[in-house]
């Protein structure tokens, strides 16, 4: 206890110096011309809290061990009292029955108290006993839960990575097909402006082949097209006589551009007659024009009918 009071005695000083060694720096902030005064009394006080932390220290080893000793005696003299309180209660049991029977009687009582609370601790036990078997039993339902959920999460694991792989699969499908797709728009295209193209140089060449015909002979043309058209949707032998027909003279040859002027010349609207198999062909045709009451002049050259003339050029 002395070393104790001696060592708070000792921080209190500390505390004491360190607010002084604060005021003198707060006076020696506020007031220069007492600097050197300031610092001479600072100067004194840290050798004064030097000192001071020095015995401190050498203190110290002997409070702790002081400290130790007081807790051990302070144990020992917990177990002493204790004992003494165990005594005083044998003595006053000893001395508070005053006949065999009483103490007897007093004896029963306290077994009987102390069998109630063993049959209470071993109720308790049982209970206790119980509930360990019944969390065993859960524990090893869990067990096999937990092993039936591992299983299932591998299955699902496995599913998740089949459904990524088919994800992929056709991921890469479709950009194969995008692409494939992207292709075909741009053929689409292509094919669309060629065929505008065509269809213009088909316009163009409508309009000159009607400068050329005559409106009768093209409109002829466009009825036998259709007459063609209605044999082949019938059948039969209608299909068979649409078969044997074998188009314009012009559709019938190629020349070369430098003679198409010697060729329209020479051949004029002869050029405009259709060619049919036979004779019998063009009367089904005519026939089937004058039924329906279609347009146009037409003129057949039936190749059963023709006679072909070879000539010698020079």
């Amino acid at each position: 206890d002395t070393l104790h009071q001696e060592l708070n005695g000792q921080t209190k000083e500390k505390t004491k110096l360190e607010f002084q060694l604060k005021d003198l720096r707060d006076e020696v902030a506020g007031d220069s011309s007492s600097k050197e005064r300031a610092e001479a009394e600072l100067n004194k006080l840290k050798v004064t809290i030097t000192q001071k932390e020095k015995e401190l220290d050498n203190i110290k080893p002997q409070y702790e061990e002081m400290r130790k000793k007081e807790e051990e005696y302070t144990r020992e003299l917990t177990l002493k009292e204790q004992k003494r309180k165990e005594l005083y209660a044998k003595q006053g049991r000893g001395s508070q029955f005053t006949s065999k029977a009483q103490r007897d009687e007093w004896i029963q009582k306290e077994l009987k108290s102390l069998n109630k609370q063993i049959k209470d601790k071993t109720e308790q036990i049982e209970r206790l006993d119980q509930d360990l078997k019944k969390d065993a039993k859960k524990k090893v339902e869990l067990e096999r839960r937990i092993e039936e959920l591992g299983g299932e999460q591998d299955t699902y694991r496995t599913s998740i990575d089949d459904q990524n792989k088919g994800f992929y699969e056709l991921k890469k499908k479709k950009d194969k097909l995008q692409g494939e797709r992207n292709d075909l728009c741009r053929k689409e295209m292509n094919l669309q402006q060629s065929l505008s193209s065509l269809k213009e140089e088909l316009s163009k060449a409508d309009q000159t082949l009607r400068s050329m015909a005559g409106k009768p002979i093209l409109n002829g043309r466009d009825s036998v097209r259709k007459v063609l058209d209605m044999f082949r949707d019938r059948g039969g032998q209608y299909r068979q006589i649409a078969e044997s027909y074998y188009g314009l003279v012009i559709e019938n040859f190629e020349c070369e551009q430098s003679i198409y002027t010697a060729v329209e010349v020479t051949a004029g609207n002869r050029l405009f007659h259709h060619i049919v198999e036979s004779d019998r062909v063009g009367t089904y045709i005519l026939k089937e024009m004058n039924k329906q009451k279609y347009p146009g002049e037409v003129t057949f050259m039936p190749l059963n009918r023709l006679n072909v003339r070879h000539i010698d050029y020079p």
